[in-house]
């Protein structure tokens, strides 16, 4: 995100103050390793897969309310899909709300249906 100042380091905490970014490594079926990273700014965030080939899939969300995130995008680049990095963006999206207390407002037709595909994220739905 232009204009933010963004530090990496391994996540430890959950909690996200401002202007910071923070990475998870997660595993693809393909024995891939590909690093998250969660940028907020401004009352916006997203979740970014930085890929080899220099383009990014991402999950993006708006802060609605102190506890909502509204899941208002996903994104893989068409040669990248079918890899399950949408559904890793999500599962860290899914993390990260049930550590802070979050809940989640899935205006993005993938998110609305990973919540339909799981039951146990009920008690995060904000609809």
């Amino acid at each position: 995100m232009a204009g933010s100042h963004l530090k990496r380091k391994p996540l430890v905490s959950r909690k996200v103050p401002w202007h910071t970014c923070k990475s998870l490594m997660v595993e693809t079926f393909m024995s891939l390793s590909f690093e998250i990273m969660h940028e907020l700014h401004n009352g916006r965030g997203r979740y970014v897969i930085a890929l080899s080939d220099g383009s990014e899939a991402e999950l993006t969300y708006a802060l609605r309310a102190p506890n909502i995130m509204a899941a208002d995008h996903t994104g893989v680049p068409p040669h990248w899909r079918g890899h399950g990095l949408a559904e890793k963006l999500v599962e860290r999206l899914i993390a990260d709300a049930r550590e802070d207390n979050q809940r989640i407002l899935p205006l993005c037709s993938y998110v609305a249906a990973q919540f339909r595909r799981h039951p146990e994220w009920a008690d995060l739905d904000a609809r």
